[in-house]
């Protein structure tokens, strides 16, 4: 198991995007009595437009809490936010069960022939405003283990072998640290992943 440790800083318009859900899982409660690391305090109501399509909370394997959100940018892309507890030890063979709302979803995996990581110059997240930004991730094998745990756990379907997504540093207002990650689910010509999850209304 290989160790990922947080960096050591000085603490301080509307798409049509339905095709990039996924809705076949069966519906199971979201029952968990206690997860192995806090929920992050997230954003719901600031810097919220007609590009936020909607947000979701959820754990995966491990208990491990998660936020996500789908927004639209002007690149015409949809795009994934999940926000993660920062975990040091990566389990690369995570069980097989995600929890979103009323829904239970099965692991998945697949090869993969190329990552593409590159910061996105139009981001549209609201979950993270009010978080200290301590940058983008440049270690490609970090960006690999947490895109690999989102999809050997299904929260995302990638639909050819080429992956992508980046990953930023978050510390929440409770001092806790979190990833970032956007995955681009579909952009002007392609649909290139899809997720199971139910998203809500910002507003």
């Amino acid at each position: 198991m290989k160790l990922y440790p947080f960096p050591n800083v000085d603490k301080k318009p509307i798409l049509e995007w339905d095709d990039v859900i996924d809705d076949e899982d069966e519906p199971l409660s979201l029952d968990c009595e206690e997860f192995a690391y806090p929920f992050p305090v997230c954003n719901y109501t600031e810097g919220i437009d007609g590009a936020n399509i909607g947000y979701t909370q959820g754990y995966i394997c491990g208990n491990i809490p998660f936020e996500a959100e789908l927004f639209t940018n002007d690149l015409n892309e949809v795009v994934l936010s999940v926000v993660l507890p920062w975990i040091e030890e990566l389990d690369p063979q995570p069980e097989t069960i995600v929890r979103n709302g009323d829904k239970s979803i099965g692991c998945k995996k697949g090869s993969v022939i190329g990552m593409i990581t590159e910061k996105e110059s139009y981001d549209n997240s609201v979950l993270t405003i009010g978080m200290v930004d301590y940058g983008q991730c440049e270690n490609v094998d970090v960006m690999i283990a947490y895109n690999n745990l989102l999809e050997e756990t299904a929260i995302i379907t990638f639909k050819g072998q080429l992956r992508n997504g980046t990953l930023f540093y978050r510390t929440d207002c409770r001092g806790n640290d979190f990833v970032q990650i956007l995955i681009t689910l579909k952009d002007a010509d392609r649909l290139l992943a899809t997720t199971p999850l139910d998203f809500k209304n910002f507003y």
